[in-house]
């Protein structure tokens, strides 16, 4: 609206222009002031509160190998000129992602730093293993069973790389006392563990993810004895020769169903990839040796069925794995995808309304025009409606249809949320102002007609006014808003909402589920 027309204080005309300004800078400096807070949380938290070594450690964990590499690379750097003896968790950290022609020289780096540590030695010894060096793997194996705490895999892994490393008979044959002494020890069985950080959580999908990569690198070893096993197996089979390999078979079979555990084994340290290949192993012995007889009793026939069945188990959930991680990942990624949505809108709105007023109202005469308190609670609480929505969001993740239900629910609570703040900020100016014509009916006969095009363009300016005010509310509001939620996703989730990966199903309780209904089919 322009200088020139009457002026109507219905309009807000001649009001305390100053002191509006003074509200409109105050409500600026309270959304700044807990965007600040908010901000300044993150940044302590992800770059102050710890050296920043470890801080780019902590970083490059969540990050795509890819992306992580640069990080690690730089962390080694800085701690080797901060420490006498860098920390050898960033350079097996490194070592784990680095290019191919440099992996086996990190995990040395590492191994000179940390000679005791087992799941170091387990994974430098697969690497070393899967590059041919059979004889240096089965050091480093050997090393990880003397090292306390004793673990089965090393020694499994130690008989491998002997009988894959030396095709004479004796190292076939030494390889299977070492399983036979090993299946008969008390030691545990464990796989190593991902190198994590104690300020993240080890429920989602990235750390299952990890979890299972390691499954699948220890395990590698153990499938190509698997198929020197098979081969030798059956020549010995064809050649009428079998005399060591009942024996032989049977320790193997037992070391598969240590592979694949029982009930007994703490559910926590076992997946479905381990209880596969266990299965798997156990399956193949069982097979060769009914090779070697014609009429296997029926004892032998019900354990093949109920391998079989075990197996088909963890098959089929493994073949729906990844679509249902994708689907719980979709799920746990909605609320900030949400937020980020209606924030572009907001500010699109406010963006577009700024053009108008800066093209069509180059002044502002109704600028000390108050938005009616009724509209104020009314903002307020849909703000309010919309913390709580996202509150209930928090840790939302799975593919259940109850969850599916939830997400879906939520959805459209937004776009009811988003349609009323839109449909409020175009219905209240109209019923807010008095119409032009009611004004113009207050002066005089004669003028009626002549202040009428003069008021109803203080109106529409004043409507404009509103609006325009209005918008700037809703997105400071909005802004304050998701700040909140911010903080509050991090007090409760330990994580920030960009950090979502970390917090998607990785399906942990359905694959304990799997391998318990393995082992009870296995009684």
């Amino acid at each position: 609206m322009r200088d020139d027309g009457p002026v109507i204080p219905e309009y807000g005309h001649g009001g305390d222009i100053t002191g509006a300004r003074r509200q409109r800078r105050a409500f600026r400096f309270a959304v700044l002031t807990v965007m600040a807070l908010t901000g300044g949380l993150w940044l302590t938290e992800s770059y102050l509160r710890y050296d920043q070594p470890e801080t780019i450690y902590r970083m490059s964990l969540t990050l795509h190998p890819d992306s992580a590499r640069a990080l690690l690379r730089n962390a080694v750097m800085r701690d080797a000129e901060l420490h006498e003896k860098p920390n050898s968790r960033y350079v097996e950290a490194l070592a784990g992602i680095e290019e191919e022609d440099e992996i086996l020289d990190q995990f040395a780096h590492a191994h000179e730093l940390n000679p005791s540590s087992v799941p170091l030695l387990i994974k430098y010894g697969c690497h070393l293993f899967l590059k041919g060096d059979h004889k240096a793997a089965r050091e480093r194996f050997r090393e990880a069973g003397v090292h306390p705490p004793h673990n089965r895999l090393a020694k499994y892994l130690e008989a491998a790389a002997l009988a894959i490393g030396d095709p004479a008979e004796s190292a076939m044959e030494e390889a299977f006392a070492l399983i036979a002494r090993t299946n008969d020890s008390s030691a545990p069985l464990e796989f190593p563990a991902p190198l994590w950080h104690h300020s993240l959580p080890e429920s989602g999908y990235w750390y299952a993810q990890k979890r299972r990569e390691l499954v699948d690198l220890s395990c590698g070893p153990l499938y190509r004895f698997r198929d020197l096993v098979i081969t030798r197996a059956r020549s010995a089979i064809r050649a009428g020769h079998v005399q060591d390999w009942e024996q032989r078979l049977l320790q193997f079979g037992r070391m598969g169903a240590s592979l694949a555990g029982n009930r007994m084994t703490p559910p926590r340290s076992l997946g479905t990839s381990q209880v596969f290949a266990g299965l798997q192993f156990q399956l193949d012995a069982l097979d060769l040796r009914k090779q070697m007889t014609q009429n296997p009793d029926s004892s032998v026939v019900d354990e093949e069925v109920r391998l079989k069945q075990a197996l088909d188990l963890v098959r089929q959930f493994e073949e729906s794995r990844d679509a249902k991680i994708a689907v719980s990942r979709s799920v746990a990624e909605s609320p900030l995808i949400i937020v980020e949505v209606m924030g572009v809108l907001l500010l699109a709105g406010r963006l577009l309304l700024k053009s108008i007023a800066f093209f069509f109202f180059p002044t502002d005469r109704s600028f000390a025009l108050p938005i009616h308190r009724l509209v104020l609670r009314m903002l307020l609480s849909m703000h309010l409606a919309a913390l709580v929505l996202l509150a209930a969001l928090m840790g939302l993740s799975g593919t259940t249809p109850d969850v599916l239900q939830v997400l879906g629910g939520a959805r459209l609570l937004w776009f009811a949320l988003f349609a009323a703040i839109v449909f409020l900020g175009i219905v209240f100016p109209h019923l807010q102002l008095a119409s032009p014509r009611a004004l113009a009916a207050k002066a005089s006969d004669e003028s009626q007609e002549l202040v009428l095009p003069q008021i109803r363009a203080a109106w529409r300016g004043a409507c404009f006014s509103l609006m325009y005010r209005y918008t700037g509310l809703v997105f400071g509001l909005y802004l304050m808003t998701v700040s909140v939620w911010w903080m509050l996703f991090r007090l409760l989730e330990g994580v920030y909402p960009l950090q979502q990966v970390l917090l998607a199903d990785g399906l942990s309780e359905e694959e304990l589920a799997v391998v318990a209904a393995v082992h009870r089919l296995l009684i």
